[in-house]
């Protein structure tokens, strides 16, 4: 009923390991490929967060005149829209307002900078990122 070819015994079983080890080590490097990628979009999420909040409080701060300095505020750049406050992109950021002798008499240099963490995940500013923004303000 079923002939074998001595040659061909185990062949299937062998090929069918193989394809199976092939497989595996595609769809891990695959799952490797994601996570890596959705690292990036979501740190690269964070900058621009960042950086639309200092573009924002810098228009502000000119709108207002360029009022004195103050020490560094805390900010919450994004809450992940949770009510838990342990997931939050939380940043500090303060600006300086100086003199500009190169503009007009009056004109004022506006630098904002802004701290946020690299991670996301996590709360932490020791391994943190920066953004600074200067802009000349002339009443």
């Amino acid at each position: 009923m079923w002939r074998c070819i001595k040659n061909e015994r185990g062949l299937s079983l062998i090929e069918l390991l193989v394809a199976t080890v092939i497989i595996i080590m595609a769809l891990v490097g695959f799952s490797i490929f994601l996570a890596k990628g959705f690292g990036v979009i979501n740190s690269l999420g964070s900058d621009r967060l960042a950086l639309e909040f200092a573009e924002g409080r810098l228009e502000r701060l000119i709108a207002e005149g360029a009022p004195a300095a103050v020490g560094w505020q805390t900010v919450t750049l994004d809450n992940h829209g949770t009510a838990a406050t342990a997931d939050d992109l939380v940043g500090e950021y303060q600006w300086t307002v100086v003199a500009d002798p190169n503009t007009a008499p009056d004109g004022k240099l506006i630098t904002l900078t802004l701290y946020y963490p690299k991670d996301p995940a996590e709360a932490r500013l020791d391994g943190q990122k920066e953004v600074r923004l200067a802009r000349i303000y002339v009443p």
